[in-house]
């Protein structure tokens, strides 16, 4: 019950029963790591045991048994795989993580280990498997997109959700004096950081705190993002409890800071996919919208002797108001184009897209987003100089010759009055 109701509301044969069983686990953690500890500590009458790495197995060793399993696993692949140290290894909370996601669903699990094992779909990975010719970052651009770009992506929406998120864990560190006063100060500020300083860095701590910032600095800022907390914040946190009236227990408090902060974690990435997916601003949509519009001003300047006699009336169209026009319009006309110049043995007018339009670089440093390049609205009559005619206007610096030429008076051949 001391789990649920706080110490001064037991009663005194409740009190005297945790003391009783708060002393028994002591006394046998403490012969595990005496000297007799081969011995194992068999109770009187008790003529077998399960021991784990966590300690004596009192009921169904079943989870035990695949918690250590998984644990030597992972030690393997971590040390062997991915160059860490034991004792980096060994300075994270493994129990609390383990815990923590056991109460996350199996589609969680999956996409954090492709997360921490590089093999997430990132611009790189999907390059690599030929699904994409592109590694881009969708949301700030920059070229070789990593799982290890995932929180530290200066795009402006990304920057701004994680912002929004770490104030969040920040009031939920204050709530109720749930958690120990510098633990609350000191991890919304490494968070901060974003791997940009260490957190023995960031200024003066207690000695327990600074035990636990140099634990965290082995660990890395990115495995704490991802759930690898150290082992040293569980005692810290435990003791305030104790001391405090809050009903959290210290394993729950673990639980639930893990899974805010892979949380954290988790919206940025399903941030940065609904930048790529979307079907109206995203990445994707702009990228094939502006490889349809350049082909549609190379196939507009097309000779007349190389289209046939019956299919010239596609040079009539008023290329300004297709480029204007819903996108099933545009991919029609250029699938008309191509067919009536191979009617005559032309080669095709496809133009890779090679070069699009980076974010600019905002006042702060970060990259900002292209939010209105790739919609309809973009592509509006109002934008033309006094004098010009209507046309499609391109979204910034950078662009190129044929688009500079479409803001120009149009040359479109059209019909005599």
């Amino acid at each position: 019950m001391d789990d649920l109701i706080p110490w001064s509301n037991l009663s005194l044969p409740e009190q005297l029963n945790c003391m009783c069983d708060a002393l028994a686990k002591d006394a046998l953690l403490q012969g595990l790591r005496s000297k007799h500890k081969n011995r194992r500590n068999i109770l009187p009458r008790e003529h077998s045991a399960v021991f784990f790495h966590a300690g004596k197995s009192t009921s169904d060793p079943s989870s035990h048994i695949r918690l250590d399993l998984g644990r030597e696993r992972a030690k393997s692949f971590l040390v062997q795989e991915k160059s860490w140290s034991p004792e980096q290894f060994e300075a994270v909370a493994w129990t609390s993580l383990h815990e923590t996601l056991l109460t996350k669903p199996l589609a969680f699990r999956l996409w954090l280990s492709k997360q921490h094992s590089n093999f997430c779909a990132t611009g790189v990975q999907m390059k690599r498997c030929k699904s994409s010719d592109d590694d881009r970052c969708p949301s700030c651009w920059r070229r070789k997109e990593r799982a290890s770009h995932l929180c530290i992506c200066p795009s402006e929406a990304r920057t701004s959700l994680f912002n929004a998120s770490v104030r969040e864990l920040e009031q939920w560190l204050g709530t109720n004096n749930n958690t120990a006063d510098e633990l609350a100060y000191w991890i919304p500020k490494y968070i901060r950081a974003r791997g940009a300083l260490k957190f023995c860095e960031l200024g003066a701590m207690s000695p327990a705190m600074r035990t636990i910032a140099e634990s965290q600095d082995l660990i890395g800022w990115r495995n704490f993002m991802e759930g690898r907390i150290s082992k040293f914040i569980l005692p810290v946190q435990e003791a305030h409890l104790h001391a405090s009236s809050s009903r959290l227990t210290s394993r729950m408090w673990m639980r639930a800071l893990i899974s805010k902060l892979l949380h954290i974690s988790h919206a940025q990435w399903l941030l940065r996919n609904f930048m790529l997916h979307d079907s109206q601003s995203g990445y994707l949509k702009l990228k094939n919208r502006l490889e349809l519009l350049t082909q549609i001003e190379s196939l507009s300047n097309i000779p007349a002797h190389e289209i046939p006699d019956e299919s010239r009336f596609l040079l009539d169209i008023d290329t300004n108001s297709l480029a204007e026009g819903d996108l099933e319009s545009q991919e029609y006309w250029v699938q008309a184009m191509e067919a009536a110049r191979a009617a005559l043995g032309r080669q095709p007018a496809n133009l890779p897209f090679t070069n699009p339009l980076r974010p600019s670089l905002a006042r702060e440093g970060s990259y900002t987003l292209l939010e209105e390049i790739r919609q309809e609205k973009r592509f509006r009559k109002g934008m033309t100089a006094p004098g010009q005619s209507a046309s499609f206007v391109s979204p910034g610096p950078g662009i190129s010759e044929s688009h500079r030429a479409a803001r120009l008076s149009s040359n479109r051949r059209r019909k005599p009055d």
